[in-house]
Formats: C-alpha cells, sequence, structure tokens
C-alpha cells in the first residue's frame, strides 16, 4: 500500500501540483485547459480498457505503463515554456496519451486498493496511498513556491518544470518493487484476490448487469460524474483569477496540505468500530455534504468581486485588499482541498461499501474513473471555452449538491453491515469461479459432460440466473458458514454448501490435493517440488 502511494505521490500527485497553480504554470491558461480536456476525454475511455490490459500484462506492467505519461506530459509543459506556441500540438498529444495512460494506472490502483484491506481497515488502508498522493501535491507545490517567490508576475521556470520532470521518471521503475498480488497475506491470514478484469466487451456487459440488477445504482452515476470536476473551477478560475503567480504556488500548497490532512482522520471515521457500517455511511454522507455548503456559499460571495474579463491580482507580500481579506480568502481554498479529499475518499469507501464481490468492485471502480473523467473533460472544455466564472461555479456547485440528493437513497439503504466472515464466503466463492475444471484424465478446462466451460458458465447455468443477481442470495447462503480454512479442500466444500451441482469439483479438488501430498500426478509419473 505504501509503494503505491508513492507511484500516486511520484505520478499525479506532482501533475496535480503543476495544473494546480493556475493554467498549468503556462502563460496561456487555455492551452493548458485544452490538453486537460483532450486528457480526460481519452481517460474516460481508457478506463474500461484498462483491465483488460492489466489482465494481458499484470498489475505491475499495468502501473509501470501508466506513469510514463506523466513524464511525457510535463516534458511537453516545459517544451512548451521553452519553444512556445510552436509546440501546442505536442501539448495537447501528450494530453491524450496521458489520458490513455493514467487509466491504466488507475485501474491497477483501484483494483490493488479495493482488494488488499481487511473489512475492519477499509477506511485507513484507503487513506494511506490517498495521504501519500496528496504528499506528492505538498512537495511539488512546495517546490514551485520556492521557485516563484520571487516574482508576482509570469510563469513556472524551466527549473521548476525540469525539477518535476525528473520526480516522475522514478514512478516508471517504482511497481516492480512490490510484491506480486498473489504472494500477499492480510494482516488477519487471509490471501488477497484480485479479480480478473474481462474483455472490454464483457466489461461493458458486466456494467449492464450491475445497473440491471440493481436499477437504482442509477442514481450513483452523477456522484461519480462530478467526484473531479470542481478542480476546473478550483484551478483556473478561483485560483488563476484572484492571485498572483506566487500566492497562487502558496494556494496549491495549502489545498494539498488540506487534502493529505484530511484523508487519514476522515477514514478512521468511515471505520470507527463504535457505529455499524450503515451509521457510518450516514455519518459520512453528512461530512460531505456539510463542507460543500460551507465551502461552496462563502466562494459564491467572493466571487461577486472579480471575473474572467477582470480578474485580481491578490499577492501575500503586497496585500492590496489588507491582510483579513488576503487571509480569508486563502483560509477558503485550503477548506476547498478538504471537501475535495473528503469527497474522493468517500467515494472510494462507498464503492467497498456497496460490495464485498471483487469482481463487482472492479465494475465500480471502472465506472468510477470513467465518469469521473467525463465530467472532468467537461468542465475543463467549459473553461476553455471561456465560461463566465459565476457560470463556472453556479454549474459546478449546483451538480455537487444534486449529485449527493441523487446518491442519498443508494448509500442510506442499500450499504449493508457485513461481518469479516461474510467477507472471506464472498471471496471464497469469487476464488473458486476463477478455478477451471479437470476431468479424471488430462484434459484441462472440460465440463464433465465432455464440455468446455468454465465455473463461473457453469454456475450461471444451473441456478438459471446473473451471479450479479444473485449475489444477495449466494451470501445469505454462505453466511450460515461459521469458519473458513485456508485449504483448496475446505474452500471447495464451502462453495458446495451453497452451491451442490459444484461437489464434483470439491472431489476433484480434494483428489488433486492428496496427489500433491504423495507428489503423484494423474499421469501416474512422480514429480519432485521445484
Amino acid at each position: 500500500v505504501v509503494i503505491l502511494g508513492l507511484i500516486l505521490f511520484l505520478n499525479p500527485g506532482l501533475f496535480n501540483a503543476v495544473t494546480s497553480v493556475g493554467g498549468a504554470g503556462l502563460r496561456d491558461a487555455k492551452l493548458a485547459s485544452d490538453s486537460l480536456t483532450a486528457l480526460y476525454a481519452c481517460f474516460a475511455v481508457s478506463g474500461l480498457l484498462g483491465g483488460s490490459v492489466a489482465n494481458y500484462l499484470g498489475l505491475r506492467a499495468t502501473l509501470c505503463i501508466g506513469s510514463t505519461g506523466y513524464s511525457l506530459y510535463i516534458a511537453a509543459l516545459l517544451t512548451s515554456h521553452i519553444v512556445g506556441p510552436k509546440v501546442d500540438a505536442f501539448v495537447i498529444t501528450a494530453g491524450c496519451i496521458l489520458g490513455i495512460t493514467a487509466g491504466l494506472l488507475w485501474t491497477a490502483y483501484g483494483t490493488l486498493i479495493l482488494s488488499l484491506p481487511t473489512e475492519s481497515q477499509k477506511g485507513v488502508w484507503l487513506s494511506i496511498p490517498w495521504a501519500l498522493f496528496n504528499l506528492g501535491d505538498v512537495i511539488g507545490a512546495a517546490l514551485l513556491l520556492g521557485e516563484t517567490s520571487d516574482r508576482s508576475q509570469g510563469s513556472v521556470s524551466t527549473a521548476g518544470y525540469s525539477v518535476v520532470l525528473g520526480l516522475t521518471f522514478l514512478a516508471i521503475f517504482l511497481p516492480w518493487t512490490m510484491m506480486p498480488p498473489r504472494k500477499i497475506t492480510r494482516s488477519d491470514g487471509t490471501r488477497v484476490i484480485t479479480p480478473r478484469h474481462p474483455t472490454f466487451v464483457s466489461e461493458l456487459k458486466g456494467l449492464v448487469h450491475c445497473f440491471w440488477s440493481d436499477p437504482i445504482f442509477l442514481l450513483m452515476v452523477p456522484f461519480f460524474f462530478i467526484s473531479n470536476s470542481f478542480y476546473a473551477y478550483h484551478f483556473n478560475c478561483f485560483n488563476l483569477g484572484l492571485f498572483s503567480i506566487r500566492s497562487r504556488a502558496l494556494n496549491s500548497l495549502l489545498y494539498w496540505i488540506a487534502q493529505a490532512m484530511t484523508a487519514p482522520l476522515l477514514g478512521l471515521i468511515l471505520d470507527s468500530p463504535r457505529f455499524s457500517r450503515r451509521t457510518r455511511a450516514k455519518i459520512g454522507f453528512c461530512i460531505v455534504l456539510a463542507l460543500v455548503m460551507a465551502v461552496w456559499g462563502p466562494t459564491y460571495h467572493i466571487q461577486h468581486s472579480f471575473s474572467r474579463e477582470n480578474p485580481k491580482r491578490l499577492d501575500y507580500e503586497e496585500l492590496q485588499m489588507g491582510k483579513a481579506y488576503y487571509a480569508g480568502v486563502s483560509i477558503l481554498y485550503f477548506f476547498c482541498g478538504v471537501c475535495d479529499s473528503s469527497w474522493q475518499l468517500y467515494a472510494y469507501w462507498v464503492m467497498g461499501a456497496l460490495s464485498n464481490n471483487p469482481r463487482r468492485l472492479a465494475y465500480y471502480n471502472s465506472l468510477y474513473k470513467g465518469l469521473q473523467s467525463a465530467g472532468n473533460a467537461v468542465f475543463w472544455r467549459l473553461d476553455s471555452y471561456g465560461v463566465p466564472f459565476m457560470t463556472m461555479l453556479v454549474a459546478t456547485w449546483a451538480s455537487l449538491g444534486a449529485s449527493l440528493v441523487l446518491a442519498a437513497p443508494m448509500i442510506i439503504f442499500r450499504i449493508r453491515d457485513f461481518t469479516t466472515t461474510d467477507v472471506r464466503i464472498v471471496e471464497t466463492e469469487e476464488q473458486l469461479d476463477e478455478t477451471t475444471y479437470t476431468t479424471i484424465g488430462t484434459m484441462e478446462n472440460a465440463h464433465p459432460s465432455g464440455e468446455t466451460i468454465s465455473l463461473e458458465d457453469h454456475h450461471l447455468r444451473q441456478r438459471g440466473a446473473s451471479r450479479f443477481a444473485a449475489d444477495d442470495d449466494d451470501d445469505k447462503a454462505l453466511s450460515k458458514l461459521e469458519t473458513i480454512e485456508e485449504t483448496p479442500s475446505v474452500l471447495a466444500r464451502q462453495a458446495s454448501a451453497a452451491h451442490p451441482s459444484s461437489s464434483f469439483y470439491e472431489d476433484k479438488v480434494i483428489k488433486e490435493e492428496e496427489e500433491e501430498e504423495e507428489n503423484v500426478y494423474p499421469d501416474g509419473n512422480t514429480r519432485s517440488h521445484c
């Protein structure tokens, strides 16, 4: 989890530090908005394709490739700063490539972070990489603050971009320091089960199944869509339109410090053993709603004092509007970071709370990142078109409030209280679903009838319904089991208790265990273990 956090630290963390200065530190803010629009438009698509790539390459290789786009984009910003408008096309192209690779990185991250923690650790474990991610924002913002502290006009310098570029290169190698997920054991002794993502077509079918089996989940779509869209207003409207370059760098530092502080605190609240899971969901919802209203109300008041046509350049050295006014707007921007971090962490926590099925969580994560990126693309495009600051504020604030109201029924009524045993039973079924059958002899992936069939298809045929629609029934049937042991034969017996049709495969697993103990294989040969 710490390595995952360091990857986020060096990639999206430093990327955010640059973009949060306003206009990505460039003199031409429109170029930055255009490149970010292209980035998030590609991200929305690559998020759905990322699962298939992760299947083929593995999670570590996917993280490695996903890290390359950030270095390319920072290099493009550096080139634009040196050469000027001649390389505008390169900056936008780099944005497209980053959108593709970022989709791979976040898909792999989401798969790992939703699979690694135990039931009682989800909030805290989600907060660890998120805090490190925001620490990258803080370090990057501090570097840019030091680099711009001698001037109130202009843009980020060549040295500033170069330092950030060098740091992003380090992240390309970090994934290979991680232990393969299949070798990781949780703190409670259980094994980590990371779902294999389906193909692109199967991914779309899986998402349709999620909505078809539980139509109320559609209420979460606006909540996911708006989950990052406020960046366009925060960075390119409020910060860029109200402050000087060095004050923007200072605000960026405050913004990311707020995020780094908020993530672990909210994680502790969402994991508090004093309250049930459903109660914690309601507490988290109230916290996020209160922050949205408390932050965006004063922002609306301040927005009346400046516009896109008449920006201000508040500077912490000159203090044209007085110390009290400058301190007030800076503190408000700090709480914008608190609100942002709370929304992001709560969104991931809600996804983890809605299901403990790793495959369904993979669908949720793909949907979340896809919709989030689509929302980002829309709002950055609005900024690129020169939409008035007040219109951007009202559209963002209204979208945040409406999405919370729509998501409330799903969060309040659909989040259930799970026990650790329930979670392990669901994971047991998921692990069995990833196995295939072997008939007596050497034919692999074969059904007793002679037809090649996966365990999941077998279950679907036997039960006559979608496995997604049957998730709740499976949980109830399997919840009668009192203990779970970590041997394949016991896992098979437990699945047989819920699915009598799988007893054939229980016998197969037990037989294979006995053969392994004797080092005797079906072909009659005796082999030693490597």
